[in-house]
């Protein structure tokens, strides 16, 4: 069974326009809606989860008191220089009063300063 070429539309009558569909409007109209807040929805959890670390961590540069205020005595050491020589991490040594003491390294949490541990 040979297929039958499309037949062409009728020609319109000068002035007339092409109806179109409603239904087929309102499908493009929530397509779009939905794309939007999909968009929006993505941009909101990227940008949550770029920020979030201000959700949890407050640190602070205040050291309110040291070891020696617990008669410890202590050595402020820094470490960590970067490309400008400025380090980035800094704490305390408090040597053992016994010499074959093992070293423990303590990190403090980052809501606060090393002095609130």
């Amino acid at each position: 069974m040979a297929k039958r070429a499309p037949q062409p539309s009728p020609p319109r009558p000068q002035g007339q326009f092409e109806i179109v569909d409603p239904r087929w409007l309102l499908k493009a109209g929530a397509a779009t809606l939905g794309v939007a807040l999909l968009c929006a929805y993505a941009t909101l959890c990227f940008l949550f989860y770029q920020g979030q670390w201000q959700f949890v961590l407050h640190p602070s540069r205040a050291v309110t008191q040291t070891p020696a205020a617990l008669g410890m005595q202590f050595e402020s050491v820094r470490f960590g220089v970067d490309a400008t020589g400025t380090p980035q991490l800094s704490g305390w040594l408090i040597p053992s009063d016994s010499p074959g003491a093992r070293t423990a390294l303590m990190l403090h949490s980052g809501d606060g300063s090393i002095s609130d541990a």
